[in-house]
């Protein structure tokens, strides 16, 4: 008898340290520096006390693709809908970009390399540059910016901090890739934006000065749509047009990196060969 207790005991603690280890490794979301963040935030109305947080993956993704891309990032269009209304995307106090940090040398980019969009300022075709670029930081005063990018994500990457919808973050249960976290929380998202605790006045990250920071304004229509990324390496001069971010009705979020076509340039180029071709051939005939 007392040998089966003993085995009901050992089994029972080992059940507990896998429950354990089950619930903390739940509590945290995937993040390695260098990762992208796409956050959203709306300044009044309906979710304004709630950032949307995802997870687009590693720096180097966007870095060295050649085509374009489309995120696999989870039912994300049911969490917009759920925080900021059905009428998420046409609403002009709801903001989106996506920024992030290597704060540590790698994937070929120097410490403190950060990454921030800009809304364009005329709708142009996809893979190209239609903002203006970010003036680059020395490898001194990029210190202090990249900082703040690394506390975001950082904070991001604890993940579930509580059980309190709206008052802790929660990892969202349509997509593995995001986060619900409230704006009070220290170093949320919204505090690193324009006139937050975080930053200074209309910057972004205390350093990305403007109107909007690093956001695009979905109340802009169509132009919203769409966020020039770009890749400030420590340094100066203007920071290096890498591509852009889109976003649909349907929240379906789109890369295209600098110079390549949009899927409906490629089948009107190729049908045009396909056409030069046809013409060739009836020549020779």
């Amino acid at each position: 008898m007392k040998k089966n207790t003993n085995g009901t005991s050992a089994m029972l603690a080992l059940a507990c340290a896998s429950l354990f280890a089950s619930t903390n490794a739940n509590a945290t979301l995937a993040y390695n520096d260098g990762d992208l963040i796409l956050g959203f935030r709306a300044t009044g109305g309906t979710g304004a006390s709630t950032d949307y947080l995802v997870n687009l993956g590693s720096d180097s993704s966007f870095l060295t693709g050649s085509s374009q891309l489309t995120l696999n990032v989870g039912s994300i269009s049911t969490d917009l809908i759920s925080i900021f209304g059905a009428g998420w995307k046409t609403r002009s106090d709801l903001f989106w970009s996506v920024s992030g940090v290597q704060k540590f040398a790698g994937n070929t980019l120097p410490n403190n390399s950060m990454f921030a969009t800009n809304s364009e300022t005329a709708l142009g075709a996809l893979g190209t540059q239609n903002s203006t670029a970010w003036p680059r930081a020395s490898a001194f005063s990029s210190g202090a910016p990249s900082l703040k990018v690394q506390s975001m994500s950082n904070k991001f990457a604890l993940g579930t901090t509580g059980a309190i919808s709206g008052t802790d973050q929660i990892q969202s249960t349509n997509s593995a890739f995001a986060l619900i976290q409230p704006t009070s929380q220290t170093n949320s998202f919204a505090s690193f934006m324009p006139n937050g605790i975080n930053t200074t006045g209309a910057s972004a990250y205390g350093y990305f000065n403007g109107t909007t920071g690093i956001e695009g304004n979905f109340g802009s229509g169509t132009l919203g749509s769409v966020l020039d990324l770009y890749s400030l390496t420590p340094g100066a001069g203007a920071s290096s047009f890498i591509g852009n971010f889109s976003i649909n009705d349907s929240a379906q979020v789109t890369y295209t990196p600098t110079g390549v076509p949009e899927p409906t340039s490629i089948a009107i180029l190729g049908a045009g060969a396909a056409m030069l071709g046809m013409v060739r051939r009836r020549r020779t005939a």
